[in-house]
């Protein structure tokens, strides 16, 4: 049986989920499927990988001095065959034979020869000295063979260049196209979230006037509910407890898995909380207690789930933060994570504990 099979013949035997393992162990649970699966991509290196494996023996009950040194001994197996395919390509390549200097010389002289023939039409054939001959067949067809190899090169670094464009808008992880407005918003309000400018005690008061529009009144807008979100519309972390995060009790949250870092280990882009306000509103305040300060947050808005633009964020988050994002009519409103808070374990780790917004309905 290989490493995975073990730990997890240990796991099923143990009576223990995926889901149980990864609360015990503060290991993602992607990452215990692929070790179950003998796939330590997701690991991050060798170094993390026998940790995660001595972690997960220990929870499941399985010994862990013979998995780590299975491991240890396939990693060195697995160096040894590539060393020794490196040496045998880098064997063939040093006992290639050459052409000798001779034979490259005449081949040379009769490449010069007949490149500088091979333009050339056939002529009559002057008194005492013979006709010219034009390219022969095979010269033609080398001419034709090299075209065709400088349009397929051309034809594919065109095919490639395509593709790096096209796989760098998808990378930009739903960023709208009207970026310049929505990192505006970004940047006033969380610059507003400090502090408010004073006004001005030289400005002149507006003077009466029974047609002055004043402007309508917020109330408090409820999401009907909340749903745990991930990349690219996946499914986010822990969605069982989303509604946690918009009920009216205070020390219940949401939270998203644990990370070994505040960049997601370099595993994801994000993950956040979709809320969905029921009808289209305009949001003119959101205060969101995430509980631990740190985190780095955007607020992404849209009438529909597949439409969503940044409208505002907060950098360096407190506890209790306030963001006043763009001012549009949304239904759908995205507390995305793009950095995450540290905790008192060492990892990283996000929460909502609540989200309190105002606008017009």
């Amino acid at each position: 049986m290989s490493i995975g099979e073990v730990l997890a013949d240990a796991r099923c035997r143990s009576g223990l989920s995926i889901n149980e393992v990864s609360r015990q162990t503060r290991i993602r649970e992607a990452v215990i499927w692929g070790i179950e699966l003998d796939n330590y991509a997701l690991c991050g290196g060798d170094f993390y990988a026998r940790g995660h494996i001595r972690a997960i023996a220990q929870v499941v009950g399985a010994d862990s001095v013979p998995l780590i040194q299975e491991f240890d001994a396939r990693r060195q197996e697995q160096e040894a065959r590539r060393q020794a395919e490196a040496d045998n390509l880098r064997t063939s390549m040093l006992l290639a034979p050459r052409p000798s200097s001779s034979a490259s010389s005449a081949s040379s002289a009769g490449s010069a020869s007949s490149s500088n023939s091979a333009n050339l039409p056939d002529r009559p054939a002057r008194p005492g000295r013979p006709a010219r001959p034009g390219p022969s067949r095979s010269k033609r067809y080398r001419r034709r063979h090299r075209r065709r190899v400088v349009l397929s090169t051309a034809l594919c670094l065109v095919v490639l260049a395509i593709f790096g464009v096209e796989a760098y808008h998808f990378g930009q992880d739903m960023r709208p196209s009207s970026e310049s407005a929505a990192q505006a918003a970004f940047n006033r309000s969380s610059a507003t979230q400090h502090a408010k400018p004073a006004a001005s005690k030289s400005a002149a008061k507006p003077s009466p006037s029974p047609t002055h529009a004043t402007a309508p009144a917020l109330e408090t807008l409820k999401p009907v509910s909340a749903t745990a979100y991930g990349p690219y519309g996946s499914q986010g972390d822990n969605p069982q407890d989303a509604s946690q995060a918009i009920d009216i009790h205070g020390r219940t949250a949401w939270t998203s898995d644990w990370y070994s870092t505040a960049t997601f280990g370099n595993t994801q882009t994000g993950t956040g909380l979709l809320l969905d306000l029921g009808h289209n509103v305009t949001i003119n305040s959101a205060l969101i207690v995430i509980g631990t300060p740190g985190a780095t947050i955007q607020l992404r808005a849209g009438t529909s789930k597949s439409d969503l633009k940044i409208i505002g964020g907060a950098k360096n988050a407190s506890s209790t933060t306030t963001i006043l994002p763009e001012e549009i009519r949304v239904r759908y409103l995205l507390i995305w994570f793009t950095a995450l808070p540290p905790d008192s374990d060492g990892t990283y780790q996000a929460a909502v504990y609540n989200v309190a917004l105002q606008g017009q309905p």
